[in-house]
């Protein structure tokens, strides 16, 4: 097997529409949290995910968790595995998600990708999950979104890169 395509992901956003609420790219899942409740009484919503594309939120949690409790660790709550559970990270950065969970878009678990865009373009929506090739689809008429690495529970940036593969017989 071999690479043939390699990008970043994270969270992608306007830059106006961030700025101009007095917000920043968030760092922290604390920042993550902040911002959510502080889009409460703004007309757009939070954040919005591809629920119906669910390989597209998992990012979010590996970046968040595996600076913390490390890649074995992860990897163990990723196989349902109920020892996971155990790890006290992994509780709080449950409980920050609780927290998030009531703020995120109406209707994310059922929204495919282009769902999830068309929001960020439309202002229904300050961050969306993608890649590299979102980014650049979204700028094509000029600069006006930014992508930043999703929020870790440490504040570490933990970048997350997807790649495809092809067979070399």
């Amino acid at each position: 097997l071999a690479p043939i395509f390699f990008e970043e992901k994270g969270l992608i956003y306007n830059k106006e529409t961030l700025s101009k609420n007095g917000f920043s790219e968030p760092q922290t899942w604390d920042d993550f949290i902040t911002i959510a409740e502080g889009c409460k009484n703004k007309n757009f919503e939070f954040f919005t995910y591809a629920g119906s594309e669910p390989d597209e939120f998992v990012d979010i949690f590996a970046a968040a968790l595996v600076p913390v409790i490390g890649a074995e660790e992860a990897a163990k709550l990723f196989d349902n595995n109920e020892e996971a559970w155990a790890n006290e990270n992994i509780k709080t950065f449950a409980q920050k998600v609780e927290k998030i969970i009531k703020l995120v878009v109406s209707g994310s678990s059922t929204k495919s990708k282009e769902d999830t865009l068309s929001a960020l373009k439309d202002g229904k929506a300050l961050f969306v999950s993608g890649t590299e090739s979102d980014l650049k689809e979204l700028n094509k008429d000029g600069e006006k979104y930014a992508i930043c690495a999703y929020p870790s529970l440490s504040g570490m940036r933990t970048d997350i890169a997807v790649f495809s593969e092809m067979y070399i017989p």
